[in-house]
């Protein structure tokens, strides 16, 4: 049996250590094309060791960070995700859903009778292997951005969920919105995705294949709040419920995460609306930078507030606050209160329950 090309190496090595230059000039073309070819490095192995904490880590010279943007979905966002990439050392993008992978391992070391619940040892490797995978998913993901974008040293994932740690230590942005407004917001998605497979009641799945299509074709008749996802009062009272158990999750998480040592910042969709300026430069000195190197917001961006019009079936209709009123009849209005009015008053957007 003929020896292999890569057992081959060492003593390729050996003559070129020795034959003259001339020698070598004349048998390159003949042996290089019988020689292994060399594996390419891991590209995104940088990211496999933190440097200082397990939310940095290094490529040669450049030093990234990592950070997390969450927020109820459909609260806003993709907007919040434009206003942070307008800042040339950003580079956010959505969605890695990192919940999934932490849920995972919180079971794998939480239960009871199973190895990981009973060994350190277990827990500091899991850990560990966590926070690398988080780390190299968004740098891999990322590399061609940064590349070609070298001044940018914040990379953050933006994940319409809950708050909760995915990296402890690494700074998160919570975004707030009026639930009224998510409602409204939901009805007009679910609608317009038209996607009765993925909805988590089979009344729902029926009620998409009942208005899915006429949205498609007459979507300002659904302003209507009678008909469509608004005019079922199992999707509005199931919504509603999400949206105010979500928000006193994200409430009671902040105090907590703050005190183990995660940073958190709050921010509501309407304050951006109401001060984009001023708020969108909190953002930034957030992340310790320089809210004067951020380009200006432009409509081309889709960062300034609202949009140039309002289309309803797309995926960022209208981007306005307030929009509730224009679709809350005395039932529906009656359901959020039942449901979610406390939560909305524990958010700060109503003082009781009179409105």
């Amino acid at each position: 049996m003929s020896a292999s090309p890569a057992s081959q190496r060492p003593l390729y090595d050996a003559a070129k250590a020795v034959l003259p230059a001339p020698v070598k000039a004349i048998l390159k073309p003949v042996v290089r094309p019988w020689l292994p070819v060399a594996s390419s490095p891991d590209p995104w192995a940088c990211a496999d060791e933190a440097v200082g904490n397990e939310w940095t880590f290094a490529d040669g010279p450049r030093r990234f960070q990592c950070f997390f943007l969450c927020g109820g979905w459909k609260s806003g966002t993709h907007w919040v995700e434009a206003l942070l990439n307008l800042h040339p050392r950003v580079h956010t993008i959505g969605e890695f859903h990192f919940e999934s992978v932490v849920d995972g391992f919180s079971t794998f070391l939480g239960k009871p009778g199973r190895v990981g619940h009973h060994s350190q040892k277990l827990k500091r490797i899991a850990r560990r292997s966590l926070y690398r995978l988080v780390r190299q998913c968004m740098y891999a993901h990322m590399k061609p951005h940064l590349d070609a974008n070298p001044r940018v040293m914040w990379i953050g994932d933006r994940s319409p969920r809950r708050l909760d740690t995915v990296i402890p230590g690494a700074p998160h942005i919570l975004l707030l919105r009026d639930g009224r407004d998510v409602l409204v917001s939901r009805a007009y998605h679910v609608l317009r995705a038209n996607r009765p497979e993925v909805m988590l009641r089979p009344a729902f799945a029926e009620m998409i294949r009942r208005w899915g299509p006429e949205f498609a074709t007459n979507p300002e008749r659904f302003v209507d709040p009678d008909i469509g996802a608004l005019g079922s009062d199992e999707w509005v009272r199931f919504t509603c419920r999400g949206w105010a158990e979500a928000l006193k999750n994200d409430l009671a998480t902040i105090p907590r995460l703050r005190a183990e040592g995660t940073p958190v910042h709050l921010v509501r969709y309407e304050d951006l609306h109401r001060d984009l300026e001023t708020h969108r430069a909190e953002l930034y000195r957030f992340l310790g930078l320089d809210p004067s190197e951020a380009a200006a917001p432009s409509h081309e961006t889709k960062t300034l507030p609202g949009f140039k019009r309002v289309d309803l079936k797309a995926a960022t209709r209208k981007g306005q606050t307030g929009d509730w009123q224009n679709h809350f009849n005395d039932r529906v209005k009656r359901i959020f209160k039942q449901v979610a009015g406390e939560a909305l008053i524990q958010a700060g957007y109503e003082k009781d329950l009179n409105w």
